[in-house]
C-alpha cells in the first residue's frame, strides 16, 4: 500500500487526547486507533470501544495477525516498551541514538501501524500514546511519515482530573489516581520534552481550550499547518463526538466506549471544585509554561 502517515500526539494525559482523536478519526482517510504504544499491557484483556473483548474484536485480530502472525509476545514486547518508552530516552532518540533493540521495537510498531492503516483502509493513523520517546523512534521507517501534534491543557485542570475519583475501565477496574504534585510534575517534564520534538521536527501546538470551543477550525488550522488536508464539509463533521462504536480502541480514556454521539463541551469544574491554594501552588510551578501556552492570560499561544 501507498506510505502511511502517522499522526502522532504528544503531551501529558488528562489533556483531551481520546476528544481529539475521536474527532479526528471521523474524517475521511483517518483511522483513530486509541493508545497503540500502551495496548500491550492491555490487548488480551482489553475491552474494545466496538463493544467486543480484545481477542474477539476482529480488527484487532486482523490486525495483529498481519502485523505479527498473531496476537503478540507480551513479555517480549513489554520488557522492550518498558525500558524504551520513559520519557528520559527522548533526548538520545532525537539526536539519533540508536541500539539494535530499539530498531527492533521501532521495527515492530511499525508494522503494527502499518497493519492498522491497511485493515482500516486508511492513510492516516491517529495515535494519543504521547509517549514522546516511542513517537521518535518510528521516525526514518521506510513507508512512513510521522506528523507530531502536541496537546496541551491547562495544569490546573490536568492535576484536578488526575485526582478525581478515579473513572471505571470498560474491561474493568478503575484508571489510577495521581496526587496534584505528581500530575503537576509530569506535565512539566512531558510537556518540556514534547516542546523539543515538536519545534524540531516543525509539529503543530493545539490547546485542548481551543478545541472545545472552536472545533472545526482549530482542526483545520493544525491539519493545515501539518501539511494535511482537511475535508471541505470540516466544521459539520467535528460538530458532535462519534460514538465510540465508531472505532476500535483498545486502551484509553472509559469514554472512547460511549455508546451515543455527544456534544463537545469544555470541562471546567476544575474551576469551581479545585481547592484554591492547589490553582495557585501549581501556577507557581508552572508559571513559564503557563506564560508559554497562554493561559497567565487567557491569551493564545504564540505559534497558534
Amino acid at each position: 500500500m501507498a506510505d502511511v502517515t502517522i499522526l502522532y500526539m504528544l503531551g501529558w494525559g488528562r489533556s483531551g487526547g481520546t476528544l481529539l482523536g475521536q474527532l479526528l478519526g471521523g474524517l475521511p482517510g483517518f483511522v483513530y486507533a486509541g493508545e497503540i504504544g500502551n495496548a500491550w499491557a492491555w490487548s488480551e484483556r482489553a475491552q474494545c470501544s466496538c463493544g467486543a473483548a480484545g481477542p474477539m474484536c476482529p480488527f484487532w485480530s486482523r490486525v495483529f495477525q498481519r502485523a505479527l502472525g498473531g496476537w503478540p509476545d507480551l513479555e517480549r514486547v513489554l520488557a522492550a516498551h518498558g525500558r524504551w518508552a520513559k520519557l528520559r530516552h527522548t533526548s538520545p532518540l532525537l539526536l539519533g541514538h540508536r541500539t539494535g533493540e530499539t530498531e527492533a521495537y521501532g521495527d515492530m510498531l511499525a508494522r503494527v501501524y502499518g497493519a492498522v492503516a491497511e485493515t482500516a483502509g486508511a492513510q492516516i493513523v491517529v495515535d494519543s500514546t504521547r509517549r514522546p520517546p516511542e513517537g521518535l523512534l518510528l521516525l526514518r521507517r521506510p513507508g512512513f511519515d510521522v506528523r507530531f501534534l502536541h496537546l496541551v491543557r491547562d495544569p490546573r485542570a490536568v492535576a484536578y482530573s488526575w485526582s478525581k475519583r478515579p473513572k471505571e475501565r470498560p474491561e474493568g477496574g478503575r484508571l489510577p489516581l495521581h496526587s496534584p504534585t505528581t500530575s503537576t510534575l509530569h506535565w512539566v517534564a512531558w510537556n518540556m520534552a514534547s516542546e523539543v520534538i515538536r519545534r524540531c521536527r516543525r509539529g503543530a501546538l493545539l490547546r485542548y481550550e481551543d478545541l472545545v470551543l472552536e472545533p472545526g477550525a482549530q482542526l483545520r488550522r493544525v491539519l493545515r499547518k501539518l501539511g494535511l488536508t482537511a475535508p471541505a464539509d470540516l466544521e459539520e463533521r467535528v460538530s458532535r463526538v462519534p460514538p465510540g462504536t465508531a472505532f476500535h480502541v483498545l486502551v484509553g480514556n472509559p469514554v472512547r466506549a460511549a455508546r451515543e454521539p455527544r456534544p463537545i463541551e469544555p470541562d471546567e469544574e476544575w474551576r469551581v471544585r479545585q481547592p484554591p491554594h492547589e490553582r495557585v501552588l501549581i501556577a507557581l510551578a508552572t508559571w513559564p509554561l503557563l506564560l508559554r501556552y497562554g493561559y497567565a492570560r487567557r491569551s493564545a499561544p504564540p505559534d497558534a
